[in-house]
Parts: structure tokens; C-alpha cells; sequence
């Protein structure tokens, strides 16, 4: 081990067998003052001293010991600070870099963009490699809490947008005009019992096709569709769609209550007929069109009944039901049963529920082959 003067490590000499090579620096000044490293580490044999950084790296300036762990751990943090200036002597933008940016741009927020990138990250790379973006151009892009870009950020996704927002087109155009991957979203009865016919189909036409399912409410799927996190979505259609989106009704669906078999009620007339509903009421989401038609009529009947359990798919409520715990809010699908013990109270004079598909722009002829292959799912089940 090296001799020790008045208990600190001798500086490092090159003459030093027990280490390979010295730190080879250099150093000049960027933007904000920033002095940025080339360096190439030697690894230390035991108990050698490790090379010298520059002085500004961190205060005193000397040299250090392998096991001076606070000095040590200082200069390696203040050497994190220039990994963009290291990792990226020629000063070029990283292009992986503002793809990151660019996600993050669009979708409000460096957790959302995790969610929406199409390959696989992890939220510290992504925040790692968006602050080297902002290191390496001296400035703040977004602001984190509330997440908000500041001007420099609107001004360079304004630039990059157009080019990555138009990959996916510009790979179909190069590979003849063929989408490779469709985004589907619906509820979980639609992704489990009638759109497997659907892609059965549809893959005859586009076998290579790549097919990303995404679940949710009605809310939830529309706000998908805005945010171009799918590409068509199967859902409840309400009401004339937005100007941009377009919409196909498949079927109309009657609204029922659901019972025990064993429940006194044979008709909803009866339930309207009492002075105070007991039975606790088993729907879905009040913000759902179905539930706030259904509450929208009872107000007309003069009726108070509102909800005791709020349940997060059409499954769930059948399955309260059948648990006994209240009477269900449901529609009726042509051709799927109810559970053993489960049977459905009509409610004619209630609006029904009109299930369809809802997209942005322009058809493609992929976007035309689901369509017509939900029009003959639909005409199957009529």
C-alpha cells in the first residue's frame, strides 16, 4: 500500500505501479458555466488511491482514498451532472432524447408518458434522459408540479411533433400502405365475448396485424380516443359525436333490472308503486350514460332510488345480484344468459342503451374491415 504523510494519501503519481493509468481530463466551459469532462477511469488496485478530477468538482481540491466514501460520493455526483457533456462530446442533439421529450409533451407528464410509450421504460430512465436533454440545451422544458411546459418546451415541441406524430403513417406508407398495429378499446364484455370474432376476421385480411386492447368505462374510452391512445373504440354512443370523431351505431339494447329468482317483484312497476324503494340499488358509475338515463326517467316517474353500490362493469352487477346484495341496473344482450339464480324485470319505457363504434379522421381500410365485421357481429346477434 502507498505511504501515508501526516495521515493523508500522496498525490498520485504516474511512476505508481499500482495503478493502471492516471485520469486523462480535459475541460471547457459550456452554457451556465458548466465545465464538462472527457475522462477515461482507472481502476485501482486495493488500497490505491483513485486519480484525481479537476478541483471544481468538488471543494478542497487534492486527491482521495477509495474508502473516503462522502468525498468520494461527492465528486461522482457532481460528475452525474456532466454525463451529457461526457456521453455526448460532439454536441449533438439525442434524438431517443427528444422522442422521451415528446411523450412527455404530449401526454401531460413523465408517469403518462410511461404508460403511452409503445416500448418498454421505466419512469427514472425517462426522467434521467429528459434532464440530460434539458442539461445539454440549458434550458427548463416543463415544469414537474403542476405539470406545465414552459416557453422554450413549447417551442421545441412545436418543432419535433410533426415528425414524430407522423412516424406510424409514414411506416405504413414505406411498407405499402399496410398498418401494422390497431388500437382497440372497449369494455371488458366486448374485449371477452364478441371481439375475438371480430380479429378473426380481420386477421384473414391483415395477417401480420399487431393488435393492443385497452379496457375501460365509456368516460374512459373516449378520453383515450382524444388523447390518440386508440385508434377506434366500441362503447356506449350517447349523442351525436364531437366535431373530428365519427360514430356507427351496432345495436340498441333495452335497459332491465336484474332480481333473485326468488325476489316478490315481477315487474318495475311495482318498486315505482312504493311510498320508499328499500332494496339497495346496484349500478354502474353515476357519470355512466346508462346510469344517468336511468336516474334521468326515475326523476320523471318521481321516483327516488339511488345507487347503494357502485359497481365497475355490467359482470360485477350481475354477480351482486346474484349474491343477493340489491337489485341490479343492466341491459339485455341478445343471446348471453343471466346467472342461474338471476332474472331480468323489462323496463319498456326506459331509454335504451345504443352500443357502437366511435373513431377519429379519416376511414382506413383497416378501420373499414373492423367496421364491417362489428356490423355482422351485430347482425348475428340482433
Amino acid at each position: 500500500m502507498p505511504a501515508e504523510t501526516s495521515g493523508h494519501p500522496r498525490p498520485l503519481q504516474n511512476a505508481d505501479k499500482n495503478v493502471r493509468a492516471p485520469l486523462n481530463r480535459s475541460a471547457e466551459h459550456r452554457r451556465g458555466s458548466l465545465e464538462a469532462i472527457t475522462c477515461q477511469l482507472a481502476v485501482p488496485e486495493a488500497g490505491a488511491p483513485v486519480a484525481w478530477f479537476t478541483d471544481s468538482m468538488r471543494e478542497g481540491g487534492g486527491e482521495f482514498w477509495p474508502g473516503e466514501s462522502n468525498r468520494f460520493g461527492h465528486c461522482f455526483r457532481r460528475a452525474a451532472r456532466l454525463t451529457m457533456a461526457v456521453a455526448n462530446p460532439t454536441h449533438t442533439v439525442n434524438v431517443h432524447h427528444l422522442e422521451l421529450f415528446y411523450y412527455v409533451a404530449k401526454h401531460g407528464g413523465i408517469m403518462p408518458a410511461v404508460r403511452n410509450i409503445p416500448y418498454g421504460i421505466q419512469q427514472p430512465a425517462v426522467s434521467a434522459q429528459v434532464a440530460q436533454l434539458e442539461e445539454f440545451l440549458g434550458v427548463t422544458l416543463f415544469q414537474r408540479r403542476p405539470f406545465a411546459l414552459t416557453p422554450p418546451g413549447e417551442k421545441l415541441y412545436a418543432f419535433v411533433q410533426p415528425f414524430f406524430a407522423n412516424l406510424d403513417q409514414m411506416a405504413g406508407d414505406l411498407q405499402g400502405g399496410q398498418a401494422r398495429q390497431f388500437r382497440i378499446g372497449a369494455s371488458t364484455i366486448v374485449l371477452r365475448d364478441h371481439l375475438p370474432q371480430l380479429l378473426t376476421g380481420v386477421r384473414k385480411k391483415f395477417p401480420n396485424l399487431k393488435i393492443l386492447l385497452r379496457e375501460g368505462f365509456p368516460a374512459q374510452l373516449e378520453n383515450l380516443l382524444a388523447n390518440d391512445e386508440v385508434d377506434l373504440v366500441f362503447t356506449m354512443i350517447e349523442h351525436k359525436p364531437p366535431a373530428g370523431y365519427q360514430s356507427l351505431v351496432l345495436l340498441e339494447l333495452p335497459m332491465v333490472l336484474l332480481v333473485e329468482k326468488s325476489s316478490r317483484f315481477q315487474q318495475a312497476a311495482e318498486l315505482w308503486a312504493l311510498d320508499k324503494i328499500a332494496e339497495p340499488l346496484i349500478c354502474l358509475p353515476g357519470h355512466e350514460a346508462m346510469t344517468r338515463n336511468f336516474q334521468g326517467r326515475l326523476a320523471e316517474l318521481g321516483v327516488e332510488w339511488f345507487p347503494a353500490i357502485e359497481a365497475s362493469s355490467a359482470d360485477l352487477v350481475e354477480g351482486y345480484v346474484a349474491s343477493g346484495l340489491g337489485i341490479g341496473l343492466s341491459v339485455s344482450v341478445p343471446g348471453k344468459p343471466w346467472p342461474k339464480n338471476v332474472r331480468a324485470l323489462p323496463l319498456a319505457d326506459f331509454p335504451g342503451a345504443n352500443v357502437g363504434a366511435l373513431w377519429r379522421g379519416k376511414k382506413t381500410p383497416l378501420l373499414d374491415a373492423f367496421l364491417d365485421m362489428a356490423r355482422q357481429r351485430a347482425r348475428e346477434m340482433a
